[in-house]
């Protein structure tokens, strides 16, 4: 009995320094700072050998109990998760039908047209985006409806916030080629360029790796590029990307046409508007004709949508008539773009009113060439009215334009010998616009008037201005700084002041060197001047240069006149 009692304690006596074993293991895990203060006593007495007392003490704290209730609060919290979720799920498929239908609000108030209805749709959008400046496409959607109301400064915060949000390639190069697209419009080139080299740069990559999917990203920054280095006068780089473009644009079109018919206009007519400034009219009407083709089709399809882009190469074929003074066809356009932009700017008047001022401008200008004063006068007033409201709401962005408009009126009053109201109108444009134009033609003016002192003073002006400008972009403004010394030199000859006359279209040769009208011009002061051997050589150079000359003259000049009147030529 004492031995099997023995063995019975020595057992316990094994189990019990197994347990101290578990014991010392488990609890040298533990970090004693974490446990409360109240385990934290249980444990002193367990350290103490107080084992009863801290078995007793563990009971009082009712662990199972309460993990059971936690257990119990889990499940509990389970199933509400459960229903929450459920609920979720619900709102979130009311907030989409919400959109669907939102987005028929939007449309309806489109259709309705005004400056009300599209203020609502400004304040809709807007709203959307803020309560939620994470959702992008909200977001973004704003920018958008704010850069097509012109509202740049808005369209720029709100692009913005969309690019610092964003982390994707993908939707950063479309946000880049964007905001390329608004400082475009702000006449800010250097970010501009910025912004579409860094979405070019993005969407070569993009390419590279997958052609089909980015090839139409990746042309239409091409485009915009060509676009920004036409508004640069940088011609090279601008044929180089529109070019581009239009490779990339014709493959997707043979794809599929009615995808990517829009696209390919906007590329041709980019070029035809390159070809234009070039003064390569053979080209310029093979782009325009073909834009109009396409934007015609498209235009039959959905008259809204395609509207303003059809009305776009309208008014450029109307110009590049007027030019080959094909004034049949260039009145048949400018009247096709004025209906169609009439139209536009009855819907949303604010939207489309600078482009409906540019059009009755463009008429005002070819009623004037065709000496009808009267249709010129009545769109000059026009244009003048839509750029007096646009400049008294953005002064900075149409101020050029208002004073240009006074100007030609300005112009048409001179023709119609009415010097009170042409000095009227020049004034008012030199007070808008001190520089350029409107000192040339308050030179001529009085040239006209013979006051040959004040008109030299305003050429000289004039001079001053262009040859600052031309030494920062020689391509833009040596032909106008050209007609300034022109119309200088003659300035200067009906004051006698010969030396000074030959002295100034000497340089105006020596910036277009072969530019036959210049030469016609010296051959006329040289004559005015008594030497008329000299004068005579000058038209023999006007010959050589050109030998077109008279019939882009209406088949007579001044020098060409006179010298046959004195015999030292003959027809």
């Amino acid at each position: 009995e004492y031995r099997k009692k023995l063995n019975e304690l020595e057992d316990q006596y094994d189990n019990a320094l197994k347990n101290l074993d578990n014991y010392i293991d488990q609890f040298a895990r533990i970090d004693l700072s974490e446990v409360s203060a109240e385990e934290q006593r249980i444990l002193d007495m367990v350290q103490e050998g107080q084992i009863d007392e801290a078995v007793k003490a563990y009971e009082a704290l009712d662990i199972s109990g309460k993990l059971r209730q936690a257990r119990e609060t889990v499940k509990a919290l389970d199933e509400g998760i459960e229903k929450l979720e459920d609920k979720k799920a619900q709102e979130l498929q009311t907030i989409k039908d919400l959109k669907e239908k939102q987005q028929r609000e939007i449309a309806t108030l489109k259709l309705a047209g005004g400056k009300e209805n599209f203020n609502e749709i400004a304040r809709i959008l807007k709203e959307n985006a803020l309560a939620d400046t994470t959702d992008i496409d909200a977001v973004w959607e704003y920018a958008d409806f704010a850069t097509d109301q012109c509202e740049f400064k808005e369209a720029e915060r709100f692009y913005l916030i969309c690019l610092n949000g964003s982390k994707d390639n993908i939707l950063q190069a479309a946000l880049q080629n964007d905001l390329g697209i608004l400082y475009t419009d702000l006449n800010d080139y250097a970010k501009a360029e910025e912004f579409y080299l860094n979405a070019l740069e993005n969407y070569t990559q993009l390419f590279s790796q997958s052609p089909d999917a980015y090839r139409e990203n990746l042309a239409n920054t091409q485009n915009n590029l060509g676009i920004l280095y036409s508004d640069l006068h940088d011609y090279a780089k601008a044929e180089e990307f529109y070019l581009k473009a239009l490779e990339n644009q014709t493959l997707l079109f043979s794809q599929n046409p009615n995808a990517y018919r829009a696209d390919l206009a906007m590329t041709q007519n980019s070029l035809g508007c390159l070809y234009y400034d070039l003064h390569d009219y053979t080209k310029a009407e093979e782009y325009y004709l073909k834009a109009l083709e396409n934007r015609t089709l498209l235009f039959s399809q959905n008259q809204d949508a395609y509207r303003a882009d059809l009305a776009m190469t309208q008014n450029s074929l109307g110009s590049l008539y007027y030019d080959l003074h094909d004034y049949t066809k260039a009145e048949e356009y400018y009247l096709k773009a004025l209906e169609n932009k009439t139209q536009m700017f009855s819907q949303n008047p604010d939207a489309y009113r600078a482009d409906l001022a540019n059009t009755l401008y463009n008429l005002g200008i070819f009623y004037a060439i065709l000496e009808n004063y009267t249709k010129a006068d009545e769109f000059y007033l026009n244009a003048l009215e839509n750029y007096t409201q646009l400049f008294s709401q953005n002064p900075d962005a149409y101020r050029a334009d208002l004073a240009m408009t006074q100007n030609l009126l300005g112009l048409l009053y001179y023709n119609l010998n009415n010097y009170a109201k042409a000095e009227e109108y020049y004034l008012k444009a030199l007070e808008n616009r001190t520089l350029l134009f409107s000192q040339n033609l308050l030179g001529l003016l009085y040239y006209k008037l013979n006051n040959y002192a004040k008109a030299e003073e305003y050429y000289l002006k004039a001079l001053e201005n262009y040859t600052q400008m031309f030494s920062k972009n020689p391509n833009a403004y040596r032909a106008k700084l050209v007609t300034t010394l022109n119309t200088l030199a003659y300035s200067y000859a009906n004051q006698n002041k010969f030396d000074k006359a030959i002295e100034t279209i000497d340089r105006a040769i020596a910036l277009i060197p072969e530019e036959a009208d210049c030469y016609d011009s010296k051959g006329e002061i040289l004559l005015m001047k008594g030497d008329e051997q000299e004068a005579v050589k000058m038209w023999q150079k006007v010959m050589e240069l050109d030998p077109d000359f008279l019939s882009k003259h209406d088949g007579e000049t001044t020098l060409h006149k006179q010298l046959k009147t004195k015999g030292l030529i003959t027809e």
